[in-house]
């Protein structure tokens, strides 16, 4: 089901896919990040569709929410990986879509080497 919105260039829909493969290859490119989804999955390569398992949406007229699970690289300061990856994710898909990002959840799911 797609998430439509409008400006003044006319109306937009952006799909559920396309905003999970935005916030996820969002996240992936963030310092720390070993991967999106959950512990028993390798989900590390951008190149793979499959990322957006871990990304969740929730939408509501023109806004967006975003839950995503993420795994973390050791050694790495969670709080700052965190503020990386919520920006990022904000910053991209509020681009990508036009619509607000009300909310980014992030659940770490695991810590790898």
């Amino acid at each position: 089901m797609a998430i439509s919105t409008s400006n003044l260039y006319g109306n937009i829909a952006v799909s559920r896919e396309a905003i999970r493969t935005v916030a996820g290859l969002a996240a992936l490119e963030c310092y720390g990040i070993w991967g999106v989804g959950r512990k028993r999955v390798v989900r590390n390569t951008a190149s793979e569709i499959r990322l957006r398992n871990g990304v969740r949406v929730w939408a509501s007229k023109n806004k967006v929410g975003i839950y995503i699970d993420l795994i973390i690289c050791f050694g790495m300061p969670v709080d700052e990986i965190i503020n990386s990856v919520r920006n990022s994710i904000k910053y991209n898909v509020e681009n990508f879509s036009g619509m607000e990002v009300l909310f980014v959840d992030i659940r770490v799911m695991g810590i790898r080497k």
